[in-house]
């Protein structure tokens, strides 16, 4: 018999991660997972020429790579408790939360999301506690070296997931950067999510979250797989291009990536 249970949803840099796991093993109460990633740099077809960026200014950029450097993955799980007991329609949610679908919301002029549970609590006056149910660290690197092309990491880690439910998963880039040509004005590009205040080095982390909910339990599949997809906008070099002062990369890659969950697969192999 073999159970396929999907969770549908979008990202705007591609980011893909799966998770697989094995329960069932003597003694064991839970799944095994394994984590796989596809990155993303997209642009319209009508800002590229040549394979370069044209930008609103009409500065063309060669892009050499971007680099993005993966420290950490979690599955986290959230208890709300206390407060009243608040209906809540998604189809009608209040501000200022939008396109509500897969148990969780938008947030209006942001790429945050809250599932159903943590805005009914809030609404509701009460309290949302977070816990890691898993968390894994990592040391991978993704190389973006063209617009609009995909670059995948399979099976880049795995972790055990006790019984339970889970909310979200979570990644994290603890450095990344861009190397790149401006054409028009002959000048080098190179910015890193990092800066020195005197002698020491600041770096400023791009973490990436999506709710993923369920439950792992009997019926939860020996072999799991979560898609995500992390999608970077590259009109971010729009700023670039037009900018004549030094540019926080960090707060510039935030504003310009959002993380979606984009499937989730278990094939039921328990006995």
């Amino acid at each position: 018999m073999k159970a396929l249970h999907t969770i549908g949803s979008a990202l705007i840099l591609s980011l893909s991660a799966f998770a697989a796991g094995c329960a069932g093993s003597e003694g064991a109460a839970g799944t095994t997972a394994e984590f796989c990633l596809a990155a993303r740099l997209e642009v319209a077809d009508a800002a590229l020429k040549n394979g370069n960026f044209v930008a609103e200014n009409q500065d063309v950029i060669s892009l050499k790579s971007m680099t993005l450097h993966l420290s950490e993955v979690k599955i986290i799980s959230k208890t709300a408790s206390g407060g009243a007991d608040v209906a809540f329609d998604p189809a009608n949610p209040p501000e200022p939360y939008e396109n509500c679908h897969a148990n969780h919301c938008h947030i209006k002029g942001s790429n945050d999301t809250k599932s159903f549970d943590e805005i009914k609590a809030e609404l509701g006056g009460g309290t949302v506690t977070a816990t890691d149910a898993l968390s894994l660290a990592v040391d991978k690197t993704i190389t973006l070296d063209a617009f609009n092309k995909t670059v995948e990491l399979e099976e880049f880690a795995e972790g055990d997931l006790d019984y339970g439910s889970i909310s979200e998963v979570q990644v994290t880039f603890d450095t990344f950067g861009v190397e790149a040509v401006n054409v028009t004005q002959g000048k080098d590009i190179s910015l890193k999510n990092e800066h020195y205040h005197g002698t020491e080095l600041h770096r400023e982390a791009l973490v990436m979250s999506h709710p993923l909910v369920m439950t792992i339990d009997r019926s939860t599949a020996e072999h799991t797989h979560v898609e995500m997809s992390l999608e970077l906008d590259g009109s971010f070099f729009n700023e670039i291009a037009a900018s004549s002062e030094d540019i926080d990369f960090a707060d510039l890659v935030e504003d310009h990536a959002v993380l979606e969950l984009e499937g989730e697969e278990h094939h039921h192999d328990h006995e």
